[in-house]
């Protein structure tokens, strides 16, 4: 059996050499890629998921508040009713406008 102990020309330590190197460059890149792209893009993400989260919360608080308006608007608004129930029954008595 035979085993070629060469590779489009390139022995097999040469091969295991370029193979490293390649390796190393990559790894070095990964580490540069993360500390100068990943860890700052972290931050800007942190800051965007809370500024996102208190604009949730901020939402929840502005339609509650308009749920409280609606329900008062609506209290108000019977109010303004038996109000004028009782203005009229008050001109239909003493045959007067009444303001």
């Amino acid at each position: 059996m035979y085993v070629p102990h060469q590779v489009l020309g390139l022995a097999w330590d040469e091969w295991g050499s370029i193979v490293a190197i390649i390796s190393a460059i990559g790894y070095l890149l990964r580490g540069l890629l993360k500390k100068y792209v990943e860890l700052p893009m972290q931050g800007i993400r942190n800051d965007l998921k809370r500024s996102h989260e208190l604009q949730e919360k901020n939402l929840h608080t502005l339609e509650t508040r308009a749920e409280q308006h609606e329900k008062m608007l609506r209290s108000h608004e019977i109010k303004l009713r038996t109000q004028e129930v009782e203005i009229k029954d008050l001109n239909r008595r003493f045959g007067g406008k009444v303001k």
